[in-house]
């Protein structure tokens, strides 16, 4: 039997400290049928060196160095220049476990999946847990009426699902069928930018508990940074691509709409409380920002009406307080859920 080939990617930026680590538990694979694309984002630290250095000692790894450009347009770069049946996204700082590639070939030879999705591993200086990719009762591969299922579930639990990129198996010409969605100017949430798409094409998964992927947490992550006005307009610019893919895949569902407004509407808001709660900034510079004076005032305008939206409104102006803030927060994205997503009987009772 033919063995599958992987591409594994790794766009790398700034991650000097962890890059080895990285490297190391990849070349060290006990699946040898892989290809590996390392993406130099630019990066201005010694990462260009050690990709060039390991990339001498072992021909199956290729090196692009490229201006900056962020990190979805580096790994998009490595995806065009992957040759492998499937596809396998690792960020830099993060490592795989060295039987990984190995586990993955085994579930395709069984089932030949269209995607693979697998627990992980978080890790940080201080502790290690276990969490699942999908939190779903089935696990294995799923086809059929147990896709469907599973399909239904996972576009329509509030997006609770995870859309990590670094923990799947994709087949290559899935991803290059929707590569066109992906917006290269996001920082956040680039991940649910092509994961999206592709959960609209595939008909099949497979769900592996085993987990392979360490997931390495630094306190100077990209996510874990600082409030910023982007971190708003990231949102709208995701929300518009996915609104997209369903118009361009004729995909005419009005529930899972609303779903996605109402889901980047709630991180918008949590956005807006990070301003408010985070100390290290100035609240009342917080409270003039373009975010608070504009974006929240749209929110509102958007989705509320009457004597709510006057209430609030007026509260927005007035009140900074963080205790009454987030007391403020939850009654709004109550109100929020109910306009967008209808609400049980109970809440409709109440309202």
């Amino acid at each position: 039997m033919k063995e599958t080939k992987f591409s594994l990617i790794v766009p790398i930026y700034k991650v000097e400290p962890y890059l080895k680590r990285c490297l190391d538990s990849i070349v060290n694979q006990t699946y040898k049928n892989i290809e590996v694309i390392l993406v130099d984002d630019g990066s201005p630290d010694g990462c260009p060196k050690i990709c060039d250095e390991y990339a001498a000692a072992d021909n199956r790894i290729s090196v692009i160095h490229k201006q900056n450009g962020g990190l979805m347009a580096a790994w998009i770069d490595g995806l065009k220049k992957a040759t492998g049946e499937y596809v396998y996204f690792i960020d830099s700082d993060d490592w795989i476990t060295l039987n990984s590639v190995s586990d993955y070939a085994e579930v395709i030879n069984n089932c030949h999946p269209d995607l693979i999705s697998n627990s992980f591993l978080i890790t940080s200086s201080k502790k290690e847990l276990i969490k699942k990719g999908m939190e779903y009762s089935k696990t294995g591969f799923l086809a059929g009426e147990d896709f469907a299922e599973f399909k239904a579930a996972f576009m329509r639990e509030d997006f609770k699902c995870e859309y990590y990129r670094w923990n799947k198996i994709f087949k290559r010409e899935i991803l290059l069928n929707n590569i066109k969605f992906c917006d290269t100017k996001v920082a956040l949430f680039e991940d649910i930018n092509i994961v999206f798409p592709v959960m609209q094409d595939i008909k099949n998964i497979y769900l592996m508990e085993k987990p392979s992927y360490h997931y390495f947490v630094r306190e100077d992550s990209m996510i874990r940074a600082s409030f910023k006005e982007r971190n708003i307009t990231d949102r709208e610019r995701v929300l518009k691509a996915l609104i997209s893919v369903l118009q361009d895949k004729n995909i005419n569902d009005k529930e899972l709409v609303c779903k996605l407004n109402y889901f980047f509407l709630i991180c918008i808001i949590d956005e807006i409380i990070r301003a408010k709660v985070n100390r290290r900034q100035n609240f009342k510079n917080a409270q003039k920002s373009y975010i608070i004076n504009n974006e929240l005032k749209d929110i509102l305008q958007n989705y509320l009406s009457g004597y709510r939206k006057k209430v609030y409104l007026n509260f927005v102006k007035s009140h900074f307080c963080t205790v009454r803030l987030l007391r403020f927060i939850g009654k709004l994205k109550w109100e929020i859920k109910s306009k967008l997503l209808g609400g049980d009987k109970k809440n409709k009772e109440r309202n």
